[in-house]
């Protein structure tokens, strides 16, 4: 049972980690240009100038791809464990 657990845990940290980027990323660009992963590191701001509409796009193809992913995983037929051969075995 821990397993499962785990495995749902892990699957909605995946879902919440495109939504913190892409809110970020679409809403305030030039924050996340700056401070893109976390404080005091720079990831985005050592790759090119600031491009605001490239960063708008990041945002929204994170958000994007989050709500196609939790849409097809709702329609999977082994969107419970003991029905897919993969979990049980």
């Amino acid at each position: 049972m821990g397993e499962v657990a785990m495995t749902v845990a892990a699957r909605h940290w995946m879902a919440g980690v495109p939504a913190y980027q892409g809110v970020w990323a679409a809403a305030f660009p030039l924050s996340f240009y700056n401070d893109f992963p976390g404080p005091g590191l720079h990831w985005v701001a050592a790759l090119s100038p600031y491009n605001e509409h490239l960063a708008r796009k990041v945002g929204a193809l994170n958000l994007a791809l989050m709500v196609l992913s939790v849409w097809a995983r709702r329609r999977s037929p082994c969107s419970t464990p003991p029905r897919c051969p993969a979990v049980t075995g």
